[in-house]
């Protein structure tokens, strides 16, 4: 069975909002922020693994210098300064409208860093999300 894949094909919104004019790349990607084990070994040669705890990962996108989303997401960070536990939904998914990855609570963890050149660039943001959700394929990872 061929499939097809297409990045407009994937939705991106965050606190509802639509993320558009993704920059060329890898336009998002996520990632867990621990290991889900942790090994020692002993002098004799046993090992011992303990399973961590892994609720948290990190959601990074680019958009391009102009996407008028990078004004939402200012204005988003904003809204939050002094609110230790403001936090947003988040959700991607695809035409089909599965979810790939969705989470009650998201939060902005940095904002992009800002270069001014002779051409545009880009803006990369970085988010956290706390017990997420996350597809690939038809697979339940987390």
């Amino acid at each position: 069975m061929t499939r097809s894949y297409n990045l407009e094909d994937v939705y991106l919104t965050v606190n509802s909002v639509l993320i558009t004019e993704y920059a060329d790349g890898d336009a998002i990607t996520i990632e867990y922020d621990e290991d889900d084990t942790v090994e020692n070994q002993g002098t004799h040669g046993s090992v011992m693994v303990a399973e961590r705890p892994n609720n948290i990962a990190s959601l990074t996108f680019t958009v391009k210098q102009g996407s008028p989303v990078n004004g939402f997401l200012w204005n988003l960070r904003r809204q939050k300064r002094g609110q230790v536990a403001f936090s947003f939904p988040i959700m991607c998914n695809d035409n089909r409208g599965e979810a790939l990855i969705s989470a009650a609570q998201a939060w902005i963890k940095k904002p992009p860093s800002l270069a001014y050149g002779t051409e545009p660039g880009d803006r990369e943001w970085t988010m956290k999300i706390s017990t997420p959700d996350i597809r690939d394929g038809e697979n339940l990872l987390a």
